[in-house]
């Protein structure tokens, strides 16, 4: 009995640590979205912009510029700005999009890698550049977590993992005891049908 709720206590413990460990990680839209939202605070405080102005945004073009018009409009929305989508020729604020990518390099360890999500905007209001530092998020993840947390639904929140660095365990003895195993049952399988 002692056994079985010892057991059932350390089940449950383990799955609420699977369940926090989880909770934890960020997806890199989540990452992007949360850069572009501080970026379009510093626009806003720097430009001098009140609640109530309204004003017309314009991003160029870029395989992403629709989802990071939304988050500039959304997040100048919650602020209290009105936005209207504008052309380039009379847009109050312009925004060009230098980069919004995702990079991976080799971790700390053979199974992790680190993650890099980048985002780089350059804007102008009225005529006038606003400089902006990009920013930059680095998150060490393991290989299945870097590959749950990006998603391809748009080209800045997804790259190729590097490759797994290579060992002694994986090139040699692993393929060797698979051999050996796979020798000594065939072995065995025939001595004991000939007895």
């Amino acid at each position: 009995m002692r056994l079985l709720i010892a057991l059932v206590v350390m089940n449950a413990t383990e799955m609420l640590a699977q369940t926090d460990s989880t909770q934890t990680l960020r997806y890199t839209v989540d990452v992007v979205e949360t850069a572009v939202r501080e970026l379009v605070d510093t626009v806003v405080t720097r430009s001098g912009v009140t609640a109530g102005s309204a004003m017309e945004v314009f991003v160029h073009d870029h395989p992403d510029a629709q989802w990071i018009r939304s988050i500039v409009a959304r997040r100048m929305e919650e602020r209290g700005i009105p936005v209207a989508v504008g052309s380039a020729a009379r847009a109050d604020l312009d925004v060009v999009i230098m980069d919004v990518s995702t990079r991976y390099q080799p971790g700390p360890n053979p199974d992790s890698v680190e993650r890099e999500v980048v985002v780089k905007l350059e804007t102008t209001y009225r005529q006038r550049r606003l400089p902006l530092e990009a920013k930059s998020v680095r998150t060490v993840l393991g290989r299945p977590e870097a590959l749950a947390t990006q998603t391809t639904q748009h080209t800045g929140t997804h790259a190729v993992l590097p490759e797994a660095p290579s060992s002694l365990w994986n090139d040699v003895l692993e393929p060797l005891i698979y051999v050996g195993a796979a020798v000594v049952t065939i072995v065995l399988f025939y001595t004991v049908r000939t007895q």
